[in-house]
This record gives structure tokens, sequence and C-alpha cells, in this order.
């Protein structure tokens, strides 16, 4: 079988080989956090110097407390539902974890993806009095890699009486990331997308939020979430944690890589569509629409040349859904089906990226019978 480059970080990433090795090391062992013998006391050193370590990566104060889950998804439904009485205002780009949990996105974008504040002060100014309320913003999107302005839009919520929460699953460990800098009030962050193991996450949140259980049993995780730790997962999380926030300028330097697939394509197609081409992006994410070609032919095209990409949020069991993100963000149907998104790794390289312009060259011209493509 051909190697297959992986373009689909923003999906999952590769364990980190630190990570793997805490892992390792712990797995074998009978570590319950809950009991009282000298192997529980063990584990129970274990869980609360991973629970401070991801603590730190995420730049919380002594404000905040940190609990593990099972992934961003449940830990953006505890957010969500664990605060009772609240109404939840959240934006029209949110993963599908936020938004069916809310049951309604009200909080529209702008052409390139960016959340607009003007609107969202309208919103807070308009609940603020009637009742308690909660805006849920993500840090960044995870199709277009779209940084949204939390800072600001945390200062409008406060300013109204709100609460924030932010799900800062694609931008932890990508980019610079820091709760209390932010003064959010919540937030998500999920192991698998910055170099952790699969099946744990987190939500970080100020003590004094009233936030209430969604599940029943003993008193794990302060009550918050019962059920025995995964504790070789939460330890591989912690590490995955402290070593993605050293590798920033690492991250950083994969701009030049997605530019210069921007700029390549561009280079073919006059008509390509750049999804937030004007916005602050992650570093490592492209969502690129090719024209007259599907999502869906592109996927297939590139994995048959030995290229993993994606079509949107890895989170709909294999499906393509109806690209909300691009929808929200005033394209036609037909466009936003076009598109695809490249979200790069730390160990990819300009030699991949070389190979993948050739490929959707080759691509392009063979559906648009263009001769705007030269080998």
């Amino acid at each position: 079988m051909h190697k297959t480059i992986f373009f689909d970080n923003n999906a999952t990433t590769p364990l980190l080989p630190a990570a793997k090795k805490v892992m390792f090391d712990v797995i074998d062992l009978p570590l319950n956090p809950s009991s009282m013998h000298a192997f529980g006391r063990s584990a129970k050193h274990i869980l609360e110097d991973s629970r401070e370590r991801v603590k730190q990566a995420v730049g919380a104060d002594d404000e905040y407390q940190v609990i593990f889950t099972s992934s961003g998804t449940e830990s953006n439904n505890l957010a969500i539902k664990g605060l009772r009485d609240f109404k939840v205002l959240t934006s029209e780009i949110e993963h599908a974890s936020v938004i069916s949990a809310v049951g309604q996105a009200i909080i529209p974008v702008n052409k390139d993806g960016v959340v607009n504040l003007a609107v969202l002060e309208e919103i807070c100014a308009r609940e603020s009095g009637k009742q308690k309320f909660l805006v849920s913003i993500m840090s960044a999107n995870n199709e277009t890699g779209v940084i949204q302005p939390i800072r600001q839009a945390a200062e409008i919520v406060h300013r109204y009486g709100g609460l924030i929460h932010s799900d800062a699953s694609q931008s932890f460990g990508k980019v610079d990331f820091n709760i209390s800098e932010l003064n959010l009030d919540m937030t998500t962050i999920s192991s698998h997308k910055c170099g952790g193991p699969m099946g744990v996450a987190a939500l970080v949140f100020r003590k004094n939020i009233p936030l209430a259980a969604m599940m029943f049993g003993g008193g794990q995780e302060l009550r918050y979430r019962p059920g025995t730790q995964n504790l070789p997962a939460i330890r591989g999380f912690a590490i995955a944690s402290e070593v993605a926030v050293n590798n920033l300028n690492n991250y950083a330097k994969l701009a030049e890589i997605r530019d210069y697939i921007q700029r390549e394509i561009k280079s073919i197609s006059p008509d390509p569509i750049v999804f937030g081409e004007n916005a602050d992006r992650l570093p490592n994410t492209l969502s690129i629409a090719m024209p007259n070609v599907s999502s869906e032919t592109q996927v297939i095209h590139f994995d048959t040349n030995g290229f993993a990409i994606s079509a949107g949020s890895a989170c709909s069991s294999g499906r393509v859904d109806l690209p909300h993100v691009q929808i929200a963000m005033g394209y036609n149907e037909s466009v936003a089906r076009s598109s695809i998104r490249v979200s790069l790794g730390i160990d990819n390289n300009m030699e991949e990226a070389k190979l993948f312009v050739k490929v959707w060259g080759n691509l392009f011209t063979n559906s648009n019978n263009s001769k705007a493509y030269k080998e």
C-alpha cells in the first residue's frame, strides 16, 4: 500500500511520541483514582498532576477548575446543558455538538466567517435583565480556520451580565490560547486535536459557575462527571497539551505551506474561493472550493492519489452534510458543496504541498477542460 499523506489534522492529529510513552507507563497498572490503597493513591496523584498540567497549558488561574470528559462533544454539552434556566445563544458556524445542544444558532458571521460583534451586542442588550444567558462562540472554526474575536466577545457578553463559553478544540495547540487573558467563563479543549489520544477532553470553567452534572453516579471529577476516569488517556492528554503549547512556533511555520498551496491553486484557476481568505486564520487550515467539482469527488480523487483531506467536519459518521459554515458565510449551496478542507500538521512539508497542488491541478483540468493549468 502506498503512503498516504495526511492533510486532515483538524479531524484528528497523530499521537505524539511523548504522549504515547506516558500512556504505556500507566496502562498496565491497576490504577483507579477512587481506590484507597497504594495503587489508588498513585492513580490519584497522576490524575491531579495531569489536571494541573492541563490547567497551566490553557492558561487558567486559580479562579478556574478542570474536569475531564470523554470528548469535546461531551464538554460542549455539559457547558450548555449543565447551566439550568439559562438561555443559550450561539453563532451560525459552531460545531454540531454546540448547535445541536442549543437548538438554534442566531449570531451571524460576515463573508469572511467572523462573528458580527455589533449584532452580538444587540442580542446581549436585548437579553440583559430578562433572564440569565450564556453565549457560546468557538475560538477558531474547524472548517475554515477563521479565528474569532473572543476577547471582544467576552467583553460584550460580560457587559450585559451574561456568561461566555468557547469551544477551543481547534485553536488550542495551534495558536496562543489563554483562558484567563481572554476572560472566558468556560472553554472546551480536546485531546486528539492537539496530539493526545482519542476518548478524552476537558472542560475548564470558573469555580463560581452554577454548573450541574448531566450524569449521575459516583463523585468523580468534582461530582460534575461521574464514572471511573480513563487514566492512561488523561495522562497522555496532559503531556500532549504541554508539548503542543511548546510547539506553537512549529505550527506557525505551517502558514508558509498553506499560503503556498493557496497561491499556486489560484494561479491554476482564477475562480477558486478561499473561505475566510481575508480573516485571521489558523496557520494550518485552508478551506477552498474547486469550481464545478463536488467535495465528494475531490476527497475521492485525493484519496486515490495518496492524500487524506476532508470535505469539512469529521463528526458526521462519514456523511457529507450540508456545509452550514460556508452557507452561514453567505455562499450558495453549489459553492459550499464544492469546498474541501486542507489541515496541515507539524510533520508536513513543502514537497508534499507541491505534490498536492499538482494533484489538485490535474483534477481541475480534467473536470473543467481548462487551458489555464500548465504542468
